[in-house]
């Protein structure tokens, strides 16, 4: 479960295309910490859970947090 000053205010299904004409999928989130934002994440479509993305934006929420402070 997100922290209550994390908010998510998109969520959508994206793909990146690699060289050799390889397709990465990934679902790409965008949120606020507080009045902070948005910020993004990205987690792999194959794997996505909504546990996955919160893990995702937690972590990627600490490192954000010491440049806020």
């Amino acid at each position: 479960m997100l922290q209550s000053d994390i908010t998510i205010t998109h969520q959508v299904d994206d793909a990146k295309y690699l060289p050799g004409g390889k397709v990465y999928r990934y679902v790409r989130v965008e949120f606020l910490i507080g009045d902070h934002g948005p910020f993004r994440v990205e987690v792999p479509q194959d794997d996505f859970s909504a546990m996955k993305r919160d893990d995702a934006i937690e972590a990627r929420a600490r490192e954000l947090r010491q440049g806020l402070k």
